[in-house]
């Protein structure tokens, strides 16, 4: 019996090595894309030189908080749909107050560059425009948190989603302030402009964002599930050691038995001769 729990427990140390090993290998691979993005996020990898040159001397800058695509917060799902909808606002410069914005403003009037200045501080009372159209905004759907998110969603107000550019153009005839996001990634502003590919200003920042937080997600789940299998592994190590243990003294105890029978048997042996 303590020979067959003992192979048992074997059997089931083994299957815990295994999935230990299974979750390292992912953590590894999770980790090294982690290390990837946080690289690319501090390297400010996809913005314009001139906002990368003004975030990189915040103390040049009083009030200056961040660049609008950093101070969103989404999940991957809504990512690239949000960022796609944003364009070149993603790489708006935020300040906490209107004062602060309008004195960057002056300073980085002869900036190489178009950059874009905003502020967190509201102006005045909003509301938004009385909604036209019968089809969705470009952020419904999309969970959106961080400082930036009314700032956000008052630059996305006016923006709507269609599956093609006939549905956007019949939807503009109806609300000529829209501008509407397609299904393969082309804008159609409210001039009748069309802005097609990916922007090279803040292109991937957002995504990248959502990755980062999910794949660090991921980890924290990976990590609990090695430590309970660091817990049942102890325990069936644990239990392994003892049923050791007893084999051991029911190994032990069998040879005494024996031994002590060998004995008797002996006495009578002697006795009968």
């Amino acid at each position: 019996i303590q020979a067959a729990t003992l192979a048992s427990l074997g059997e089931k140390q083994a299957a815990l090595a295994a999935n230990l090993s299974e979750i390292r290998a992912i953590e590894a691979r999770i980790q090294s894309r982690l290390d990837a993005l946080v690289e690319l996020r501090e390297s400010r990898e996809g913005l314009a030189e001139g906002v990368r040159r003004v975030l990189e001397r915040p103390s040049d800058h009083p009030g200056l908080i961040g660049v609008l695509a950093e101070l969103i917060e989404t999940d991957a799902a809504g990512a690239d749909r949000l960022e796609l909808a944003l364009g070149e606002h993603a790489q708006t410069l935020i300040f906490d107050t209107q004062q602060a914005a309008q004195n960057a403003s002056l300073r980085l009037a002869e900036a190489a560059g178009r950059i874009r200045i905003a502020s967190l501080e509201p102006t005045g009372s909003y509301a938004p425009p009385r909604q036209r159209l019968h089809t969705p905004n470009v952020l419904d759907g999309i969970r959106l948190s961080g400082p930036a998110a009314w700032l956000t969603t008052r630059i996305l107000t006016q923006t709507f989603q269609a599956t093609d550019l006939d549905e956007a153009k019949r939807h503009a005839r109806t609300d000529p302030e829209a501008r509407f996001l397609l299904e393969n990634g082309t804008v159609l502003e409210n001039d009748g402009r069309l802005v097609v590919g990916r922007e090279t200003g803040a292109a991937g920042t957002i995504v990248r964002r959502a990755e980062e937080r999910q794949l660090q997600d991921e980890l924290d789940v990976l990590l609990v599930r090695q430590l309970k299998l660091n817990e049942e592994a102890a325990g069936v190590q644990a239990g392994e050691k003892e049923a050791r243990q007893n084999l051991e003294d029911a190994n032990a105890a069998e040879r005494e038995s024996r031994e002590a029978l060998s004995r008797v048997q002996g006495q009578i042996d002697r006795q009968e001769a």
